[in-house]
């Protein structure tokens, strides 16, 4: 048998062709069944993030079900407590937002037309500024109109999102549970050739995608506390709900930083413009601590791709699954870097890649794709 350079490019070129063709199929699969798949996507990445916390347990000696337990009787705990305290304070802010709108036009209109000489003397015509100004307006009477009128749908919406919620968390449970019998149960499938292979594959997989999730998500919420306390200081309304709005959106990579930003200098420009200076200022310390510091720390090497990579990941992912796919687009492009370096050193320069009988990888691709240490911990499957 011809096991020459051709023969072996021929092969990879075949696996690619045919994996395409599966990944078209399980697509279309996958779609009839997105809301129920998406729950246990969910639910696995919260065993991805809470998968330390059993671990630290497990070490202070309980065993796997009691750390498992105990964790997650926390988690509940702490949705309770706080559903009880902020679901009608953040329907009402909503309400509130949603009447305020027009209003807060009006205001944004008053200071923009401040600053409308200079841009005028800049050479913008002052048609084309009228003409932005009552189109933004319309907008937010229409956008408050809506939201008012939808109100029951938007309590409803959020209560149906808690309850989904705790679907995720018993789906993550049981991920957690039996997580560790369920990876050995997929490594005992393999040819026993194999096994090594795909272990060390199933682990650089899991340190890049648990370590991007944890890191992503402690982003999110240091940035939402930020925010709420820069409002509260400032004495901005809608605290709540335009911190939680600014932590979701930190959760876009590359755009993110830049959408969450937004909300607060409005609001700081209608409601408190001799502040605004302070507030922008304040945010813009708090961008720079969590998107530079923080994340620099947590997310050293977590995925390992070329910015421009990231960029296209973020594009391809929105257009494909829309805010999910434009989150989970980054780690999942990390993977499929990991999943064709083993492909390419296994297949065409018979290069051993991982070490035999270990579940991490040499060095080499250790430094290139993974972490060499994670600060929340790794997680295993």
């Amino acid at each position: 048998m011809d096991n020459g350079p051709l023969a072996r490019t021929a092969a990879v070129l075949v696996i690619i062709a045919a994996s395409v063709w599966l990944f078209q199929w399980v697509w279309i699969v996958a779609t009839r069944f997105a809301d129920i798949l998406l729950l246990f996507l969910l639910a696995w990445l919260v065993s991805f993030v809470l998968g330390p916390l059993c671990r630290r347990l497990e070490q202070a000696g309980l065993n796997r079900a009691s750390a498992t337990a105990t964790v997650y009787l926390g988690v509940v705990l702490l949705i309770a407590g706080g559903g009880v305290w902020g679901i009608p304070a953040l329907i009402d802010q909503t309400v509130q937002l949603s009447t305020s709108l027009p209003d807060l036009a009006s205001g944004l209109e008053i200071r923009a037309e401040l600053v409308k000489g200079t841009l005028i003397s800049y050479g913008i015509a002052e048609a084309a500024l009228m003409t932005v100004s009552r189109a933004a307006i319309a907008r937010a009477e229409s956008v408050g109109t809506i939201i008012l009128g939808n109100a029951l749908s938007i309590a409803t919406a959020i209560l149906d999102g808690v309850v989904r919620s705790l679907f995720v968390l018993l789906f993550s449970f049981y991920i957690m549970l039996d997580g560790d019998r369920f990876g050995a149960t997929i490594r005992t499938l393999a040819p026993s050739r194999y096994r090594n292979d795909l272990s060390s594959a199933l682990d650089q997989v899991d340190r890049t995608f648990g370590g991007y999730v944890r890191s992503l998500l402690v982003q999110a919420i240091v940035y939402a506390v930020g925010n709420a306390a820069i409002m509260v200081v400032a004495k901005l309304p809608f605290v709540l709900v335009i911190s939680i709005l600014a932590g979701i959106a930190m959760l876009l990579p590359v755009i993110g930083p830049a959408i969450a930003v937004v909300p607060p200098l409005v609001l700081g420009l209608v409601s408190a413009p001799e502040s605004i200076w302070w507030i922008a200022l304040s945010l813009l310390a708090l961008q720079v601590a969590v998107a530079n510091v923080l994340a620099t720390r947590l997310m050293s090497k977590s995925v390992g791709v070329h910015p421009l990579v990231v960029f296209g990941a973020v594009l391809v992912g929105s257009r494909i699954g829309g805010p999910w796919g434009a989150v989970f687009g980054v780690p999942i492009a990390a993977i499929l870097a990991i999943l064709g370096r083993v492909l390419y050193e296994r297949v065409v320069t018979k290069t051993p890649l991982f070490q035999s009988g270990s579940y991490r990888a040499v060095a080499r691709v250790q430094d290139e794709l993974t972490p060499n240490t994670d600060p929340l911990g790794a997680t295993g499957m």
